[in-house]
């Protein structure tokens, strides 16, 4: 709950803040593609390594990698420094995961209800975090460098207190299923011949992964430049998209529990893609005489 409340200070201003920083819409792409390889690289290996070595040291680990990445990001002056953070974060976002823990601790009959649950009730205090985000940045001066950048304090000084908690309180974590002791390629080799559908799982994810790559750097900055919101509107359409999350999240678990994960991803993938429209031909919401640029607020 609190790793997540503290993402969701910053999250919403990360391209925004790297763009203040002086990346411009190239220079921020090419940010963001130097994370996406970073995990590409680990990925593998590191799905080998949960499954053989101790998830309480891999999961402090990427715990302190994140806390690292909040530290560099609020000590930034340039946007060429968000490059190592942002290799790191990727690498982080990969051993820190929750999902580190709650893959092998579940049943897999069980792990579409419980991470329903993980997904609603444990976001019920991160609905808080953005309009607190939008008041911190309104105290500073409004959508800036100077604005955003006390977020990033906050989180390290949350992100030190989190760490603390896990050293003394997180102990290790037990698997259902111990694997065998197959070498890296045997292993990997052993998964794709029992996943029957693991391929075409994999080309979904690449294209999916695709897409959201190149959508995902801009959405806010979008919302922020050409459409001329506020702090108080971005924070609000997160505000809005974790209401939903708590709201359905354990309820669409259940669901995909009962009638199969692939029959929710159909369910859901449209609204997906609904929302992008939406936000595309959405009308401006403030003024253009009433926008600041960057070269106004900061």
């Amino acid at each position: 709950m609190l790793a997540r409340f503290v993402d969701r200070l910053t999250a919403d201003y990360t391209s925004i803040y790297i763009s203040g920083l002086g990346a411009d819409p190239i220079q921020l792409g090419l940010v963001n593609s130097f994370s996406s390889v970073a995990g590409t690289i680990i990925s593998a290996p590191l799905g080998w390594l949960q499954d053989r070595y101790s998830l309480r040291k891999i999961f402090l680990a990427g715990v302190g990698m994140s806390f690292l990445v909040t530290l560099m990001f609020a000590l930034a002056n340039d946007w060429v420094m968000i490059i190592p953070a942002m290799i790191l974060s990727s690498l982080a976002v990969n051993v820190g995961s929750c999902l580190t823990i709650c893959d092998v601790s579940l049943n897999n009959a069980d792990r579409s209800a419980c991470k329903g649950i993980c997904d609603g009730v444990f976001y019920l205090p991160s609905l808080l975090a953005p309009i607190l985000a939008a008041l911190i940045i309104t105290n500073f001066g409004g959508i800036s460098v100077q604005g955003i950048r006390p977020l990033y304090w906050i989180s390290v000084v949350a992100g030190i207190v989190l760490l603390l908690f896990l050293l003394i309180y997180l102990q290790e974590i037990g698997r259902q299923n111990p694997p065998s002791g197959s070498g890296f390629f045997e292993g990997y080799r052993e998964v794709f011949r029992k996943g029957s559908a693991l391929k075409r799982w994999i080309a979904f994810s690449v294209v999916s992964s695709f897409s959201a790559g190149m959508i995902g750097p801009f959405t806010q900055l979008f919302v922020y430049e050409i459409k001329g919101g506020n702090q108080f509107i971005i924070g609000g359409m997160t505000t809005a998209a974790l209401v939903i999350q708590v709201l359905f999240a354990a309820s669409l678990g259940s669901f995909a529990g009962r009638v199969g994960r692939k029959k929710v991803y159909y369910i859901t993938e449209p609204l997906y893609c609904a929302s992008l429209l939406l936000l595309a031909f959405a009308l401006h919401l403030i003024t253009s005489s009433s926008h600041r640029s960057w070269e106004d607020s900061g």
